[in-house]
């Protein structure tokens, strides 16, 4: 597998957020090299890739730079903690169940539709974990309260497929992986997700991007908070996350997701329950007037183009928490074949959409 050079010596750094802003590399450093720097942050579990929300407060602000790394250290560091959780997966040998941070293979699935076999994984990393490593790491600085943390144990799962290289049924060609899954990520979720009714668009970072000189360094760079509803039975559900996109290398790009908080926030929609105002002219279906309960999910999917063998790996690891009194046992039975899922959805989108180019 094609690799930015994250491997070798390694720059040293100091541990915390804080210093790590301050020893932000200089501009003309790769960015491969920078995630590197970054990757000295400790390991996973990080901070930011928690199923606990993060508050609006730790984020920098969206449309202006008052310091011109801020928002570049958060960027990297995102990227980085990303492109370990996939690394841990595309990486794995099956270990003893219960170990902390190991994959576990659980079965593979197949489906008519798609040409490759998926393969589903997980691991699950407790509360003690997640407060061992933030702590070893002194990751909490400016980003997290660890003494306030209320994340319980996390369980995780993931799937990881390969996918010949080409524009023809049951694959897809890199070309459409990257216009389907890195741009618009949200949008195009939303398109080929039959449960997604809404994805309503929250907050942009756009602008601080631009000022901070990122997007000629990252390729296809977003930085973006959505609210994602989805129908379900009993009560809808609604996560807020924001969705980090970006390309390491003209081979392999990274989505980052994270809960946050929006509960008691001014741009808070369907968390704050806006959607029930009866003068709301932006709803236009009666789906998005139903009340809606606030889970969680975070999650990561990297796409990886191997030119020598002409495939493409996909990985995508989540944890979520769908609340509203679902029990979580009856919900870890449901995830493993609920993101492979996907997998036929994309797939089937991408063909629907190839036809009409035609």
């Amino acid at each position: 597998m094609s690799h930015p050079p994250l491997e070798g010596n390694r720059p040293q750094t100091t541990t915390t957020a804080a210093a790590a802003e301050e020893e932000l590399p200089p501009d003309n450093t790769s960015t491969g090299q920078k995630l590197a720097i970054y990757n000295q942050i400790g390991s996973f579990p990080g901070p930011y890739l928690r199923l606990d929300p993060l508050n609006l407060s730790a984020l920098p602000a969206h449309n202006k730079t008052t310091q011109e790394n801020a928002i570049a250290s958060h960027v990297y560091a995102i990227l980085s903690e990303a492109r370990r959780v996939a690394d841990r997966i595309s990486t794995a040998n099956s270990g003893k169940q219960g170990k902390q941070g190991i994959w576990h293979q659980t079965g593979t699935k197949k489906y008519q539709t798609v040409a490759a076999p998926i393969e589903n994984w997980k691991t699950e990393v407790s509360r003690e974990a997640i407060l061992h490593y933030a702590a070893k790491q002194e990751q909490s600085s400016g980003l997290r309260n660890w003494d306030e943390y209320r994340g319980e144990t996390e369980y995780w799962f993931a799937r990881r497929s390969i996918h010949k290289d080409a524009a023809e049924a049951g694959t897809a060609c890199w070309a459409e992986f990257v216009a389907g899954l890195r741009n618009e990520h949200s949008m195009n979720e939303k398109a080929y997700t039959h449960s997604i009714y809404d994805a309503r668009l929250v907050l942009d970072f756009e602008q601080a991007l631009g000022e901070a000189g990122l997007h000629s360094e990252i390729k296809g760079l977003t930085m973006k908070i959505y609210e994602m509803c989805h129908a379900v039975p009993l009560r809808n559900r609604v996560f807020a996350t924001l969705v980090l996109t970006g390309s390491i290398s003209d081979d392999e790009f990274v989505v980052a997701q994270f809960p946050v908080q929006l509960k008691g926030s001014a741009i808070g929609f369907y968390s704050n329950n806006k959607n029930q105002q009866e003068d709301n002219k932006s709803l236009t279906t009666a789906e998005m007037r139903k009340k809606v309960t606030v889970g969680q999910y975070v999650s990561v999917e990297r796409c990886v183009r191997r030119p020598e063998t002409n495939d493409i790996e996909w990985l995508m690891a989540t944890a979520s928490d769908a609340k509203g009194g679902v029990p979580m046992m009856v919900q870890r039975l449901a995830i493993p074949g609920t993101i492979c899922k996907d997998v036929e959805y994309f797939l089937e989108w991408v063909a629907g959409r190839r036809g009409d180019r035609r």
